[in-house]
Formats: C-alpha cells, structure tokens, sequence
C-alpha cells in the first residue's frame, strides 16, 4: 500500500510547498490592482481639470465620453503601474524566464 500512496504524497507535498509563493503573489496582484485602479480614477479627474482633451476638440474628433483622451491617458497610467506589479508577482514564484 506504500508503494501506491507515495507519489500521491509526494506530489501533495510538493504542492503544498508552492502554496505560500501561490498566496503571496496573489497578494501582490491585489494589491498592485487596487493601487492602479485608485491612480486611474484620481487621474481621470485630474486630467479633465487641466483640459488635456482640448487637443482632441482642436482636431474636430468627436468621441463618447470614455473614448476622451483624459480617459485613455489615465488608462495608459494604469497599464504602466501594472507591468511592474505582473513582474513582481512573477518574481515571488520563481518564474526566471520573466527576470532574464
């Protein structure tokens, strides 16, 4: 019956090893999402007040309101602070193909 249940255990092990690398790269990901999503919404505000859309206006490009070129900035912010949090999450499991 040994012979039968250890690779089972084995394998259980070896997952229950990677658990905490798992749990704290999700961890990063929440965190880093939630600060993109805060920074996005605060800017889009921001970007509004400082008229960054007039150019838009200028050229005769009629958009939706979230096609305004404040949204895409504030959007390409986003993006910006996520590459680096993705990174980070991929560090804390060991993914070396990422780093190099």
């Amino acid at each position: 019956m040994r012979e039968v249940s250890s690779p089972i255990l084995n394998l259980l092990n070896t997952l229950w090893g990677y658990l905490p690398n798992i749990l704290a790269a999700v961890l990063v990901l929440w965190v880093g999402l939630f600060i993109a999503r805060l920074v996005r919404e605060l800017l889009v505000p921001v970007f509004d007040r400082l008229k960054v859309d007039t150019l838009q206006e200028k050229a005769g490009i009629q958009v939706s309101d979230t096609g305004r070129l404040y949204h895409t900035l504030a959007y390409i912010v986003y993006a910006l602070i996520l590459i680096p949090v993705i990174i980070a999450a991929l560090q804390v499991l060991n993914i070396e193909a990422v780093l190099a």
